[in-house]
């Protein structure tokens, strides 16, 4: 951990864990500061693997500022580099002093001797300038005319562009070779439909054939195979999703998919290309229903079906059309389809016992859904990156599949609904139990199983 100060400082650095509690705290002086942190606690004690946030504090302590003249410093301890325009440094305005900038042009030049000795310079541009230049540099690049001596338009200035080379770098600071910072937990992505294309009317999705080529459909949740479904609007989905995204990133997530609407194309949930299995984790958010008939494009089996929507229409996307899985420490490893109906007991039985037709490959350890018509709710997904990753009420993880259960749980209480919420997992043997932090020391073995849970009530 690092940092530069406008001035010389007394700092203080506090490493605290999620509930704002301190479990090691740094304290020093200077215009910089550089902290490798082993990742133990106050006097080395050992402390639960998790999310930590550092905390610097700093306060100007009236000592020079690396020997240069801070007379003109205005910057107040405020660990803010001052305007390259405003000469804090002591120099005067027509010195050639060293001035930096991102070779990449994401920020602005400043004076080159607020970095600390020993700053890897090697993703900066090091140029010779003097204060009146760089002002005239600043308004020129703002859409002002330079009103200095300088005509930067005629080519009076010309910095001298070094580069990183032209200075001796000394290496960056060192890491613990043994107890490294932990880095991003995983990457994961979602995908949800809101059906809102026509406003507050939903969508109407058309029969599906039943794949025999004599125009009979299949039947629905106990309705005529030839009655095209109605679905509702979702826009609490969005809601919902951003709530996940930001509980997943406070726990060291990286989001890597976020598909909504027309973005989620159909095609993109079919076969062993799907973007999802290039994340360790994913979630569908849509409407989902389960034949009462046959499939006989899907082998001849019962299943479930969810509702994609393009523009104002639909088309129904087959669970049996799936092959989730990614391989390698960067794959596919647990998807959560939140829709009704999404992994309902029977049809899965039949889809995987009967028929033996597997919408996942050997690399999935788990597939979890609902097994009932379901509400939807902002606090669900939320609910399950908490759990997950931080537990309930103390840094005690629950496993992905307890996570599901309880995040549904939490979210129902206290609502009445007609009919009892169930949820489901379904997985291989050997990796029902998965904790997202320990995922790599269980792999599938190829045994499948099946777990249905009433949450409601």
């Amino acid at each position: 951990m690092s940092a530069v100060f406008a001035a010389n400082c007394n700092w203080t650095l506090a490493i605290r864990n999620v509930y704002s509690n301190a479990v090691r705290t740094v304290t020093g002086s200077g215009s910089s500061m550089v902290y490798n942190w082993n990742g133990t606690g106050t006097g080395g004690t050992n402390i639960p693997q998790g999310i930590y946030y550092y905390y610097i504090s700093a306060q100007t302590n009236g000592q020079a500022f690396q020997g240069a003249d801070n007379s003109g410093d205005s910057s107040g301890g405020s660990g803010v580099p001052p305007s390259p325009s405003f000469a804090s440094t002591g120099v005067t305005a027509d010195t050639l002093e060293l001035w930096a900038m991102p070779t990449d042009g994401s920020g602005s030049a400043v004076p080159f001797n607020i970095y600390p000795p020993g700053f890897d310079t090697n993703d900066l541009t090091i140029f010779e300038a003097t204060q009146s230049q760089m002002a005239d540099l600043n308004r020129l690049a703002s859409g002002s005319t330079a009103s200095t001596a300088t005509d930067i338009g005629s080519g009076a200035f010309s910095p001298s562009f070094s580069g990183s080379s032209s200075q001796s770098s000394p290496p960056a600071p060192g890491r613990p070779p043994t107890d490294p910072i932990v880095g991003i937990a995983g990457l994961f992505g979602i995908a949800y439909d809101t059906y809102s294309s026509n406003g507050t009317n939903g969508i109407s999705v058309p029969p599906l054939d039943d794949g025999l080529g004599i125009g009979e459909y299949i039947p629905m949740e106990n309705f005529s195979g030839s009655i095209a479904l109605h679905y509702a609007p979702l826009p609490q989905f969005t809601t919902e999703a951003n709530n996940f995204v930001d509980k997943m990133q406070l726990f060291g997530w990286r989001s890597r998919i976020h598909k909504v609407d027309d973005k989620l194309n159909i095609n993109d949930m079919r076969g062993s290309g799907t973007p999802f299995n290039q994340v360790d984790l994913g979630v569908l958010m849509c409407h989902g229903t389960y034949g009462n008939g046959v499939d006989y494009a899907a082998s001849g089996c019962l299943q479930m079906y969810y509702a994609i929507a393009s523009g104002g229409s639909g088309q129904y996307l087959r669970l049996s059309e799936m092959n989730l899985g990614g391989g390698g420490a960067g794959g596919l490893k647990w998807f959560a389809i939140l829709a009704c109906n999404s992994l309902q007991d029977f049809n899965w039985d039949d889809m995987q016992n009967n028929i033996g037709v597997y919408p996942y490959n050997g690399n999935l350890h788990l597939l979890l859904g609902t097994d009932s018509i379901i509400t939807t709710s902002s606090v669900i997904l939320q609910y399950w990156a908490m759990y997950m990753n931080f537990g309930r009420s103390s840094f005690s993880p629950l496993t992905l599949r307890a996570s599901w259960y309880q995040a549904a749980r939490d979210a129902y209480s206290g609502h009445n609904y007609a009919n009892p919420v169930k949820f489901a997992v379904a997985g291989d043997a050997a990796c029902m139990d998965d904790y997202v932090q320990t995922n790599y020391y269980t792999l599938p073995q190829g045994g499948w199983t099946y777990d249905s849970n009433q949450v409601w009530p």
